[in-house]
């Protein structure tokens, strides 16, 4: 039975304030589950709200508030107090994959139940889908499209100077901070072996190497990566006895 019914079977009509709203019933343990009727008192919405104010259940304050006149500013300042304390306690949704699944769940599931979800709404996703090509900003369009689009506007940001400036500016920073990402070992690594080739090289000895990365072999075998580049394009036979091609995709699979 609901708590607010068990109230008004024992101590009658709930009483009301002086604007004539209801008063709320406060579970006195916190236990909303518990209504028992020793466990139940009429409060204002005012006391109410003050009441777990002072007990630091800043969620239960968050829940009265919405019904209460609270500016903006105090209703975020509150969510944030109740986040903090949330990450404090480890009772964060971010702080637990299995909280954040659980949540997720319960709200696609009473979504779908309502037929609310946004997987059931087509008619608002074509429409969506339909602003985003005619905006030129659905993903299904060229990069080049987008770009061209952007800079015939003049809203590409290569064609602004003051984002230019503060991208410099930025990177400087950066760097003189040392937290730029190219000033990390790993990182740089990691970019090299992502960007660079792979390649098939020959010495005089008919020795075949697989090599992943030109410049580095060319700068360990003393040879220059240039003229090792010309063998690869085909301008030169061989260079100091080494023939040099760049595998492609095919080759991969």
């Amino acid at each position: 039975m609901n708590y607010r019914k068990i109230y008004e079977l024992y101590y009658g009509y709930i009483p009301k304030d002086d604007t004539g709203r209801s008063f709320d019933i406060h579970h006195v343990d916190g236990d909303r589950t518990n209504n028992s009727i020793l466990n139940l008192v009429a409060l204002s919405i005012q006391d109410h709200y003050d009441v777990h104010y002072i007990q630091g259940d800043y969620g239960a304050c968050l829940r009265i508030a919405a019904k209460m006149k609270k500016t903006q500013e105090e209703l975020s300042l509150l969510s944030k107090i109740y986040a903090q304390e949330r990450i404090k306690n480890g009772t964060h949704p971010f702080q637990n994959s299995e909280i954040q699944r659980k949540n997720a769940q319960k709200y696609n599931g009473k979504n779908l139940l309502q037929g609310t979800h946004p997987f059931q709404r087509i008619d608002f996703q074509k429409q969506v889908q339909k602003e985003r090509i005619k905006n030129g900003t659905h993903h299904f369009l060229s990069k080049n499209k987008l770009q061209q689009k952007l800079l015939s506007e003049g809203r590409h940001s290569s064609q602004n100077q003051e984002i230019k400036k503060k991208m410099k500016e930025y990177f400087l920073e950066r760097y003189s901070l040392g937290k730029h990402p190219m000033q990390n070992p790993k990182i740089v690594s990691k970019v090299v072996e992502k960007n660079s080739k792979e390649w098939i090289i020959s010495d005089s000895n008919d020795n075949v190497i697989h090599v992943k990365n030109l410049a580095k072999f060319c700068k360990e075998n003393n040879l220059s990566a240039g003229s090792m580049s010309q063998v690869a394009s085909g301008k030169r036979k061989h260079y100091k006895g080494y023939t040099v091609r760049k595998i492609d995709e095919t080759e991969h699979k």
